[in-house]
């Protein structure tokens, strides 16, 4: 290898190394959140029965069989450990999109604008968060990047093997997190269509204009063709009934019952999220950073906004959003912002230490916020540990009342469940009622059931089910063990005293 491959090779090494060294040292220790166990107990199911399974939604079949991979890796060097191997299958393809990304930007600005870009999306606590346990969202990140990598290659060079291995990638990407690929066809396709040169193009000719048209169809068609052939084993008759009704099931929890519509208060939520993520300093140079850019390439900055405001918009106006959605997202920031710190820097010597020292600031602050979260991740993990407490402490044939950690009590213990309503937005009386029937059947038969103060505040939002309990039955506190609670998101740590409640009759 010559001397100008190694220089070419070595930043983007040196970058992965680092991103990687850093994920594995903080890698979760167990599932700290429930999609992580779900992925692994799906996961466990495609090793024994030989069968790909489907996560919940669209089945995320790809991302079912890179963690089937990893784990079957691990389990043949002696790793038994499930959720190592799928939360590593994160540290991997995480730190994987790193050089990538540098990549990207090298082509887009320079190696200097790439270089600083890459560590600020690299510790930017939203991403790193991610990081470092199982979900979809890194290995759909990684495919996104390389198939914008290959698309700047194909605009480039004009040929076809770019194009075709640019939709290869972008298939992976929606064979991987489905949702994530159908929001950025449309930033895709004007990259597609229009490219990122600065100067308007000359009025195309048929000929040019019908290629143009045959690329798009070719990149589009090959990439859906992916999709529905990682898809297809959720339709075979032995899946298909199960696979349709937890299809439609989540666009209705995801889409109609769940998006308050555009300019919601949801979307203020959302754009703190950002500015945590990037810090109110990055996150202004990220925006002066883009307007930068409209003078570099208007189509440029046109694709960045499109690539940005499209899931923000989305994901930003739910009322289940939360910060992992929006790691789509940073690799635009990150690159404008990176793009505005080597305009500085290159500006004259003081500028350079001035803005070197920001920037220098900025990587320490994000890290720093996001640091001892993961640290307390990688040390303990509170929900078995919790789950593995009640078990101990209450009796063998007793019932506990559970709502969405249900499935963390079914897993690291034998213990009884008794499933309540539970909703986000408002219960429904006859839920209320059916349940009631059921939970005075037990203790008419003298069963023991006992309900955590999680249990009992959680999914409820006008308070029906808690005042059901309260106002129907005598409560008793047994005791109470640490416990975290995953639904605020990466960014914010909730480890709180969960209490174990005996519940009788009146």
């Amino acid at each position: 290898m010559s001397t100008n491959q190694i220089k070419t090779y070595l930043i983007p090494v040196l970058l992965f190394l680092f991103s990687f060294l850093i994920r594995f040292f903080l890698i979760s220790k167990g599932p700290y959140h429930i999609d992580c166990l779900n992925l692994a107990i799906v996961v466990e199911k495609t090793l024994e029965s030989h069968s790909l399974q489907n996560l919940f939604g669209s089945g995320y079949p790809l991302t079912v069989l890179l963690g089937a991979l990893f784990t079957w890796a691990l389990r043949i060097s002696s790793v038994k450990d499930p959720f190592f191997a799928i939360n590593l299958m994160s540290v991997v393809f995480s730190s994987l999109c790193i050089p990538v990304f540098y990549a990207i930007g090298s082509k887009l600005f320079d190696k200097l604008t790439a270089f600083l870009a890459s560590l600020i999306l690299s510790l930017t606590p939203i991403f790193l968060g991610i990081s470092v346990f199982g979900k979809s969202h890194t290995p759909s990140i990684f495919f996104l990047l390389a198939g914008i990598y290959f698309l700047l290659a194909f605009l480039g060079s004009h040929n076809k093997k770019h194009l075709l291995l640019s939709s290869i990638a972008i298939g992976l990407m929606g064979a991987a997190r489905l949702q994530d690929m159908i929001l950025m066809m449309i930033p895709i396709s004007f990259l597609c269509l229009f490219g990122i040169s600065k100067d308007p193009q000359k009025p195309s000719p048929p000929s040019a204009k019908r290629e143009i048209l045959g690329n798009i169809l070719l990149f589009w068609g090959l990439a859906i063709g992916i999709v529905i052939i990682f898809h297809l084993p959720y339709l075979s008759n032995e899946y298909r009934l199960n696979y349709i009704n937890n299809v439609f099931a989540f666009w209705h929890q995801g889409v109609p019952g769940n998006f308050k519509g555009l300019f919601s208060q949801s979307l203020i939520v959302s754009i703190i999220f950002l500015l945590i993520t990037f810090t109110e300093t990055g996150m202004i140079l990220s925006i002066i950073g883009l307007l930068c850019i409209y003078k570099k390439s208007p189509r440029l900055l046109f694709f960045f906004l499109l690539w940005i405001g499209i899931p923000l918009f989305f994901y930003g106006n739910l009322y289940t959003t939360v910060p992992r959605f929006f790691a789509l997202i940073l690799p635009p920031l990150a690159l404008a912002q990176g793009y505005m710190f080597a305009k500085l820097m290159k500006i004259n010597f003081k500028f350079r230490m001035i803005s070197t020292s920001v920037y220098c600031t900025t990587l320490y602050l994000i890290f720093a916020f996001i640091f001892p979260l993961l640290y307390v991740r990688h040390t303990r993990a509170l929900l078995p540990e919790y789950t593995q407490w009640v078990e101990k402490t209450i009796e063998k044939d007793a019932y506990l009342i559970a709502s969405d950690d249900a499935l963390f009590y079914s897993y690291f213990s034998t213990v009884n469940i008794l499933y309540r309503p539970a909703h986000f937005r408002s219960l429904e009386e006859p839920g209320l009622d059916a349940f009631k029937q059921r939970l005075d059947a037990l203790l008419n038969d003298n069963i023991p059931v006992y309900i955590t103060s999680v249990g009992l505040y959680a999914y409820d939002p006008e308070m029906k089910f808690s005042s059901l309990i309260e106002n129907n039955y005598t409560l008793k506190i047994v005791g109470k063990n640490i416990y975290e609670d995953w639904h605020r998101g990466v960014l914010k740590q909730k480890i709180l005293d969960n209490y174990l409640i005996r519940i009788k009759k009146n």
